[in-house]
């Protein structure tokens, strides 16, 4: 990563060496980011293990079979990626903004991070992911994409009511990035109330979230709930 700080740093740039770095930076991430993405999965997976005295086994969570320990390689990773964000990488594309599947390269993978139930008992590692996440909203413009993407982990995921709302919280308040409580807000507002009822056990999420959110930023919920008044109005 040094040598691509050492370009940066420079005034002026050669439009071929930027081509040339913008392409290892984006291979290299995707290969990372497919690596990180496959050792979670492997990391995951239940096993089926033998019960003395009963012909079947009980599947439950075992050690698991990368030779090495991932969690503290995810930490790593993280770390290195959050490092990357923060630098002004931007500069190699031209103009300056960096292409949406590149972004999403990071974000998905954090995203598929988050999906593990066990991240609500490792608060260090979930502030990391969603310190990334936060970085992709402010440096990279993903307000709206990541609040889209709010949505549907919160339709399909019970545990990530709070670290959603973390989320938000970090965004709006320590990265001054108050759109996005906009966003999500707009987006809920926009859910079909026929859907709502259909799915129960996401309207409940939906609901526990903005509990938990407007706890967590009272300040930033109460200005914009003329967003919610279309499901509000149906009760």
């Amino acid at each position: 990563m040094s040598d691509l700080i050492n370009v940066l740093e420079q005034n002026t740039i050669d439009r071929e060496i930027k081509k040339e770095h913008r392409n290892t930076l984006k291979m290299l991430s995707y290969l990372l980011a497919q690596f990180a993405e496959e050792f979670e999965a492997e990391d995951c997976k239940p096993s089926v293990v033998a019960t003395p005295g009963r012909k079947r086994g009980k599947s439950k969570k075992s050690t698991s079979a990368l030779p090495f320990d991932w969690s503290e390689v995810k930490k790593d990773f993280l770390n290195i990626t959050t490092q990357l964000l923060q630098i002004n990488i931007v500069s190699l594309w031209e103009p300056p903004v960096a292409e949406e599947e590149f972004v999403n390269t990071f974000a998905n993978c954090c995203y598929k991070f988050l999906e593990n139930p066990g991240i609500n008992r490792d608060k260090p590692l979930r502030d990391s992911i969603l310190n990334v996440l936060a970085i992709l909203v402010k440096k990279y413009n993903q307000s709206l994409s990541v609040g889209v993407k709010v949505i549907q982990l919160l339709q399909h995921f019970e545990h990530m009511i709070a670290p959603m709302a973390q989320l938000v919280q970090v965004c709006a308040v320590e990265h001054g990035m108050r759109n996005i409580v906009v966003d999500i807000l707009r987006e809920l507002g926009r859910i079909d109330p026929k859907d709502l009822e259909r799915d129960a056990s996401g309207t409940r999420c939906y609901s526990d979230f903005l509990v938990e959110l407007a706890s967590r930023i009272p300040e930033h919920i109460l200005p914009n709930i003329s967003l919610l008044l279309c499901h509000l109005d149906t009760e």
